[in-house]
């Protein structure tokens, strides 16, 4: 009899070790299941990155290339006659706009009192 109840416990130890490996084994797959399920919700492609991501069409608009043909080409006189003006921001803080000319006026005198300085 004696024999019997170390098998008795023997058995009843093994039968706890089974349910804990058993919980264990239940807790894992509940947890990777749920990790899956929250992935797919969170690594969704938004529906701009969709739509830029469509292919483009290869077929060109007869109309469109038409428009582009009719459209005004600058001479270079014209151009030069073109306004081009430059926002510039002082050490200070104050702002100013200028043109093209004045900008490249302003940078010969600049490059130019830096040289005067290093000639020193």
């Amino acid at each position: 009899m004696n024999q019997f109840q170390k098998d008795l416990s023997n058995l009843k130890q093994n039968q706890y070790i089974l349910y804990i490996l058993i919980f264990t084994l239940v807790t894992i797959v509940v947890w990777v299941g749920l990790n899956l399920v929250r992935s797919q919700k969170t690594s969704q492609i938004s529906p701009e990155l969709k739509k830029l991501a469509e292919p483009l069409n290869p077929n060109l608009n007869p109309k469109i290339l038409d428009e582009l043909q009719l459209k005004r080409d600058y001479t270079d006189s014209e151009l030069r006659d073109f306004p081009v003006y430059s926002l510039i921001v002082e050490k200070n803080g104050s702002t100013r706009v200028v043109t093209l000319e004045e900008s490249r006026a302003a940078a010969v005198a600049e490059q130019n009192l830096k040289q005067s300085q290093s000639s020193r």
